[in-house]
């Protein structure tokens, strides 16, 4: 098991980090907004199938990123969006049936995804965080990490230090960590990067993994990496998903998470042409809204 930090023992993870950050950030607003309309477009209105052992829901936050994963009564939490997008987020786990998280991992610190996830902890605790641990040349000065921070300290039970290499168990998915493999100024490349497991599916979820990222995580990790389903890194950027990542991944499906006409461009046509060079069959939340796949473990469909 990696290394993990009781509620009484988790000083050495996040209070000295929480001192660090309130030393530097001063007062801060946290945006007020309601997507309850948005929600009731979302699609979604009900919980697995009958027949179904797993759902992944990859939710349309906008340009930001937000999955969530079901197991018989269990649920993970991979990111949250932007701080606007929490009563969204909120929403729709109510909407399956959530009362606590068992699993959270906020993949890095950036707010498209982890910025509404304060409020979204406060709703729903979680029993498990997993999170990158940080060092002097990343850690962010930010009201929104530090309103986090505070938050993670409050409402989860477990906080856990996200190390390559290690594997957690929610019933009967498998979430093997495979990133961060160092330590790197850039925050993408920090990115907790996870394969969830279910039977013989399996989701590669990225978080904002870009080429440096990707190469550690090849050298150290590449007979690990073959998916049923990549979440495309970093909304599809050009700084992304490489050719030799997906020789490694091998996906079917490709799912990028990604705002409607977006000011950065993505995803470029250079991840798009890499995708569909690998005969991938492409998803996008700017176009489809949230998407959702169920699996029973041999086979995986998309839920109309």
């Amino acid at each position: 098991m990696a290394r993990r930090k009781s509620k009484k023992g988790k000083t050495s993870l996040l209070a000295i980090l929480i001192v660090a950050v309130i030393l530097i950030v001063g007062s801060k607003v946290v945006p007020q907004e309601s997507w309850d309309s948005a929600f009731d477009k979302s699609g979604v209105t009900d919980s697995l199938s009958s027949t179904a052992g797993m759902a992944v829901h990859f939710v349309d936050v906008g340009q930001g990123d937000c999955t969530v994963i079901e197991s018989n009564g269990k649920f993970m939490l991979i990111d949250s969006g932007e701080a606007d997008k929490a009563q969204a987020v909120i929403n729709y786990l109510n909407n399956l049936g959530v009362e606590k998280l068992d699993y959270c991992i906020a993949t890095h610190p950036h707010s498209d995804h982890m910025g509404s996830m304060a409020k979204v902890l406060s709703q729903f605790q979680a029993e498990n965080l997993i999170m990158p641990e940080l060092s002097e040349i990343n850690i962010p000065t930010t009201a929104t990490y530090e309103d986090f921070l505070l938050s993670a300290e409050e409402n989860c039970n477990e906080i856990i230090a996200a190390e390559a290499g290690y594997t957690y168990s929610m019933g009967e998915v498998e979430i093997q960590i495979l990133g961060p493999c160092e330590q790197d100024e850039d925050l993408n490349n920090m990115s907790v990067v996870a394969k969830v497991i279910y039977g013989e599916s399996s989701f590669l979820i990225t978080g904002d993994c870009s080429f440096d990222e990707e190469d550690d995580i090849m050298d150290n990790y590449y007979n690990q990496l073959d998916s049923d389903v990549l979440k495309v890194g970093h909304h599809g950027s050009s700084g992304s998903t490489s050719v030799d990542w997906l020789e490694a991944v091998e996906p079917d499906v490709a799912v990028i998470s990604v705002g409607e006409d977006n000011s950065y461009g993505h995803p470029t046509k250079k991840v798009l042409n890499n995708l569909s060079d690998f005969d991938c069959e492409i998803y996008r939340t700017d176009e489809k809204g949230s998407i959702i796949f169920e699996t029973d473990g041999k086979s995986i469909a998309l839920k109309s």
